[in-house]
């Protein structure tokens, strides 16, 4: 396997770690789009599954964040409970053109959908940009 090569930074004293040659998925939803007790059920099960896991076993450890992030997915898909703000056209609008502002400077956004209480991004953050 390749070594990893990063270019460390830190942003009020947080280090921040950018792989090279990186595409990055980013999912964000509105804070009340699930009901807590929902994402506490869905923590603490995707944490007994890990703590099952051996820490080495990386194909084993991506195949439980990845059913853990379609369980998280399906949910915000169908849920009904908090707050639809970005279903409203002129605020999902507002969303994606302050993600496009720094489109093509800070990062190269390749993909984005704006759902009704989650956006999902898709991007590439390149070596050479300073964050």
């Amino acid at each position: 396997m390749a070594e990893l090569k990063y270019k460390p930074y830190y942003r009020r004293h947080l280090p921040h770690i950018h792989p090279t040659q990186a595409q990055y998925f980013v999912t964000f939803r509105l804070a009340n789009s699930l009901p807590k007790f929902i994402v506490e059920e869905l923590k603490t099960e995707f944490q007994e599954l890990r703590s099952k896991t051996k820490s080495k076993d990386s194909e084993a450890r991506f195949k439980q964040h990845q059913l853990y992030f379609e369980k998280f997915d399906q949910l915000l898909d169908s849920s009904q409970t908090g707050d639809l703000w970005l279903r409203m056209p002129d605020v999902a609008n507002c969303v994606f053109e302050a993600i496009k502002y720094h489109d093509g400077t800070s990062y190269d956004l390749i993909a984005c959908t704006v759902m009704p209480n989650h956006v999902h991004l898709l991007f590439d953050h390149s070596i050479g940009r300073s964050g």
